[in-house]
């Protein structure tokens, strides 16, 4: 400290901060005199300290970061001083590098990318405060992760309105603020942490859509912006790419929904029962225990409807037979469509030994069918197992259908009596 400058409590309190930095830092009155610098500052450059010094004198009283020989010099007016902490050139990009590896191996992490993303940052760049958050249509911001002093915290909801995530989401540009206390008046939580310095930056989906923002908030102006900014740019560009994969992800689950379901009654296709089945052959291959039974029915009284009522009729008797047919089944079980009016299902971990109590579902889910208004239909049921046979799928399939025609027969018969 100067001969000739007064101690204050400000002064005393700014000097025991410096002292903890690991960066160069010292204390400038507002006619650009240095009056304290911490132990580090010795080591920096002559040069340096010199263009600091002439930085000092020469601005204005607000606080900026510039770059000069060797480094980056943050600039801070605090009360009456000037602040300066120099960021030197080799530490800045060994921070930069590490947080930016950090970021990427996020990629590959077992928790959420945001909760990640959020905790590199919270753990390595030193700010109090950092949230990965999402847009919502009701303009207000649902957290995704938060950080708060060295920890996970609960995430909330809060509203966008006079806050400084609004600028972030309307500008869709890196923001940043100073004297937040003063700037945001109305933010009751800003008021209540006593956050001082904000940096936001959205991030976007692969339609190029900005689905939400990362913030950083600080409770002292010590920061380094250039830093800030880079990081997190890289972490919206991650976070956007991680998006973007989990919305073709989603995609792809869709097209592949739609292409193994029957589009008129939305049970399983020909597609999907090939897959199945040859799967089901296998799982009994690798364990005798996975036994499993097929039922192919065909709906009788189907042409009938088609002729005397309209095929739009007709449509709706397979979505109606379709329901209840799902409605018989057990969760592990699947019904499919092959045809026209033919369905197949596969009961898994089953044996003939249920056919009698499978035909009896079946025939009530036919029940119900005439119970909605299809007093004409009927139903001819073939079972056969995936002991039988050869044990192939067409095999089985085969004498499924087989039976299926022997019952239609049967079911004939009794009608002439």
């Amino acid at each position: 400290m100067g001969q000739h400058t007064q101690s204050t409590p400000l002064l005393d309190n700014l000097q025991l901060l410096l002292k903890e930095l690991r960066e160069p830092a010292a204390v400038f009155d507002n006619r650009g005199q240095k009056i304290f610098a911490n132990r580090v500052w010795q080591f920096t450059k002559q040069t340096s300290q010199n263009a600091v010094q002439t930085l000092v004198s020469e601005r204005n009283r607000q606080s900026h970061e510039c770059q000069i020989e060797g480094g980056n010099a943050s600039i801070a007016q605090v009360s009456n001083y000037q602040v300066v902490i120099f960021f030197q050139e080799q530490s800045y990009y060994d921070l930069k590098d590490k947080i930016l590896k950090s970021i990427l191996g996020c990629v590959d992490c077992e928790e959420s990318i945001f909760t990640s993303i959020t905790r590199v940052l919270g753990e390595l760049l030193g700010w109090r405060w950092v949230a990965v958050n999402k847009f919502k249509p009701d303009c207000t911001v649902e957290v995704l992760a938060h950080w708060d002093t060295n920890q996970l915290v609960d995430n909330f909801t809060y509203s966008l309105a006079g806050v400084p995530c609004e600028s972030v989401e309307q500008t869709q540009k890196f923001t940043r603020f100073e004297n937040l206390t003063e700037l945001f008046p109305n933010d009751t939580h800003i008021q209540e942490i006593g956050a001082q310095v904000y940096a936001g930056y959205v991030y976007k989906d692969s339609r190029g859509c900005v689905v939400g923002h990362i913030f950083l908030m600080h409770d002292n102006s010590f920061v380094n912006w250039s830093l800030a900014e880079d990081v997190l740019h890289m972490a919206s560009v991650i976070i956007g790419k991680a998006i973007s994969l989990q919305q073709k992800e989603q995609e792809v689950q869709k097209h592949k929904h739609l292409a193994e379901r029957d589009n008129l009654t939305g049970v399983f296709n020909q597609l999907a029962f090939d897959r199945d089945i040859a799967a089901a052959f296998k799982a009994q291959t690798t364990d005798s225990k996975n036994q499993f039974v097929i039922a192919v029915i065909d709906l009788d009284g189907m042409k009938q409807i088609n002729d005397q009522l309209g095929h739009q009729q007709g449509d709706k008797l397979l979505q109606t037979f379709a329901q209840e047919l799902t409605a018989a089944c057990r969760d592990s079980d699947r019904a499919y469509r092959i045809g026209g009016d033919e369905f197949v299902v596969i009961y898994y971990l089953a044996n003939l030994d249920l056919a009698k109590v499978l035909k009896e579902r079946l025939n009530q889910a036919i029940a119900n069918v005439v119970a909605r208004g299809f007093e004409q239909v009927g139903a001819s049921i073939g079972f056969a197992a995936s002991s039988e046979g050869d044990k192939t799928a067409k095999g089985i399939f085969a004498l499924a259908d087989e039976r299926m025609y022997q019952d239609k027969r049967l079911n004939k018969q009794n009608m002439r009596k």
